[in-house]
């Protein structure tokens, strides 16, 4: 599997009831660099998420159609997901998936963040498909390595 995330754009509005609702449904607590993230084990689990997502955040129908179109059932059987969401200050911020391994229960994902010039919002969901079954759950933690000016 290769090591890499992928990465969707979406609208929705942000404030700190939304981020009390991610914190309260993250694998890791959103802090100190960390984001917010969570392990997914079947295609069930990432449908009720989504619809969470709907609920909370204000995610379009149409985004988690084709998300659950993307990670279909059968592909849970050999694979983990972990789910993850960032949102960047800068639209043109590079995000690199430094390091992923699993430490006892968790599969722990480095990110590393180039800022961007631009100064308009991103809101982005991250996804991180991996073969190892062992994990029970996930840490992000995301650094800024540099800017680009």
């Amino acid at each position: 599997m290769e090591n890499t995330l992928i990465i969707k754009r979406t609208h929705l509005s942000f404030d700190e009831e939304q981020f009390q609702f991610l914190n309260e449904r993250s694998d890791h607590p959103i802090e100190d660099g960390y984001i917010f993230s969570r392990l997914i084990k079947d295609h069930s689990e990432l449908a009720s998420l989504l619809a969470e997502l709907q609920k909370g955040l204000g995610i379009s129908d149409q985004f988690s159609q084709d998300v659950l179109s993307e990670w279909p059932e059968d592909r849970f059987a050999q694979h983990r997901l972990v789910l993850m969401f960032s949102d960047e200050r800068s639209g043109s911020n590079t995000l690199t998936l430094e390091k992923a391994e699993t430490v006892d229960d968790r599969i722990c994902l480095s990110i590393s963040r180039q800022r961007g010039l631009t100064m308009d919002m991103a809101y982005l969901f991250l996804f991180y498909e991996t073969e190892d079954c062992s994990a029970e759950r996930s840490e992000v933690q995301i650094t800024t390595l540099q800017s680009f000016f």
